[in-house]
């Protein structure tokens, strides 16, 4: 399970670097979720 969920949290961390999120990772994740 938290493998996975690592997994989760990394690809939406590169998601929000390629759209160019500015606020910062952990705001990029809540935004995204």
């Amino acid at each position: 399970m938290l493998e996975m969920i690592k997994e989760l949290i990394t690809a939406l961390v590169c998601i929000s670097r390629k759209l160019e999120i500015s606020s910062g990772e952990d705001k990029g994740l809540m935004a995204v979720i």
